[in-house]
């Protein structure tokens, strides 16, 4: 075995220890199989075949720590919104944005990514703004969401988001309908629809204002989408750009709404109290969003945003089994209705990739003037 070899395996080995327990065995024998069965190849084909087995162990090491922020996230903002009392969601989400900020300004300044140039305050007045309007939104219902769901039947709910977008973009003009399409949005639909159905009738945890927060939340998320598809042309920000140079002005917008109505949050007995009494769930609860768009960042440039969200859809199903654990109950009929959905969406996440496929074999178009 060659010397670059056997470094790429040693280092392998020290990354697969840093996975579940359960996980580590199972690519522990795949490497030792790997080696055994190509131990004839030539010193370049065993560097190349553990090269690949090293990317591949990066993907399942970032695929797995974003799995684990992103449920700790949601852990974490319910158990402070709900259990802990600290009911002020604009507040939590604004002050969030701004450490999100500065955690990215860090992270450049480290030179672990790079910035692009700052946009021009022409630009961010005439383009950007509505995108944090939107995002500021977004959040908050989000958030207010989990003042009066339960997490487990949030991420039922969380399954609609690919047919609000998909529907929004189509009436923008910026979506061709297909039959594999509508076929996957009506699953589901269907299936939301049941779990939601049993929910309002059955349910212990449902009410109808945060179902209807919910449901805004990814509206405003979908108008997003289709904002920076229609009106930003050609201004395209990587993760770490949106949190360094958006995320200042998102969260001075969510705080200047708290300062109207949570201004309770600011007083020693009631927010700060909270606060005061779990400063390590409050310091938590705003450091994760940080740490999940990071992750996200680093997952989708290691895949494609393709695979991410079907491994998001995945971490779906996980954080309903963990709200299952922390209490909140799932009937069968709710579990029958998340499968279909989730059925819509592995149909779903087929047709766009088809479609991707597709149209990577056409010719490019020219943009017209009006799009730049």
């Amino acid at each position: 075995m060659s010397s670059p070899a056997l470094s790429l395996y040693r280092e392998l080995w020290r990354k697969i220890r840093l996975l579940p327990r359960d996980t580590q065995q199972y690519y522990q024998r795949f490497v030792k199989e790997s080696f055994i069965n190509h131990e004839d190849e030539g010193p370049e084909r065993l560097d190349q075949i553990v090269s690949r087995a090293k990317e591949d162990a990066q993907w399942v090491l970032k695929k797995y720590g974003k799995t684990k922020e992103g449920n700790a996230i949601i852990v974490v903002n319910k158990r402070l919104l709900v259990d802990e009392g600290f009911a002020y969601p604009l507040t939590l989400t604004g002050l969030s944005q701004f450490v999100s900020a500065l955690g990215g300004w860090l992270v450049a300044q480290l030179g672990w990514m790079k910035l692009g140039p700052r946009p021009s305050w022409h630009v961010f007045a005439t383009r950007l703004l509505p995108v944090v309007a939107f995002t500021a939104g977004s959040l908050y219902f989000g958030n207010v969401a989990y003042l009066s769901l339960s997490v487990a039947f949030i991420q039922i709910l969380k399954v609609l988001t690919p047919a609000i977008t998909l529907t929004v973009c189509w009436a923008a003009g910026l979506e061709r309908l297909t039959q594999p399409l509508v076929l996957s949005v009506a699953l589901i639909s269907a299936g939301t629809g049941a779990a939601t159905l049993y929910e309002t009738g059955g349910g212990t945890g449902f009410a109808w204002a945060g179902f209807a927060c919910f449901t805004f939340s990814a509206l405003l998320e979908a108008l997003r989408v289709v904002y920076i598809q229609l009106l930003l042309g050609r201004f395209k920000f990587n993760t770490l750009e949106v949190l360094v140079y958006m995320s200042p002005a998102c969260g001075a917008l969510l705080l200047a709404c708290a300062a109207v109505w949570e201004r309770d949050a600011l007083l020693p007995s009631r927010g700060l109290a909270v606060a005061a009494r779990n400063p390590l769930g409050f310091t938590a609860a705003l450091c994760m969003g940080f740490f999940v768009n990071l992750t996200t960042a680093y997952a989708i440039q290691m895949t494609s945003s393709l695979t991410f969200k079907v491994f998001g859809c995945i971490k779906n199903t996980l954080v309903v089994g963990l709200g299952v654990a922390m209490g909140d109950r799932v009937a069968p009929a709710q579990l029958a209705g998340y499968a279909i959905s989730v059925s819509g969406f592995a149909l779903y996440t087929r047709a766009k990739m088809l479609q991707a496929r597709g149209a990577a074999l056409k010719p490019p178009r020219r943009l017209h003037k009006k799009a730049l």
